[in-house]
């Protein structure tokens, strides 16, 4: 049992998505937030793309349990 975070966009305006420079920021005391109203014995997962450019993964690492990393981009497969 626990909740599985996919946020597509943070600090993107992709897909015309609204977003904010301080989404990186955001996104890391979410993830605080999420674990502390969840406590420790619930997973907490987040559903990514593997660039960092969005979000500082060494600052999540602390509340995060799994990432699971959204490999199935393949536009450019042969």
């Amino acid at each position: 049992d626990g909740i599985d975070i996919d946020w597509e966009y943070p600090t993107s305006n992709a897909a015309g998505i609204s977003s904010s420079p301080d989404d990186t920021k955001n996104f890391t005391l979410l993830m605080r937030d999420i674990r502390k109203a969840i406590g420790p014995k619930k997973l907490l997962t987040l559903a990514t793309v593997a660039s960092g450019e969005y979000i500082d993964f060494q600052a999540i690492l602390p509340y995060i349990d799994f990432v699971n990393i959204m490999s199935y981009d393949m536009g450019n497969a042969p």
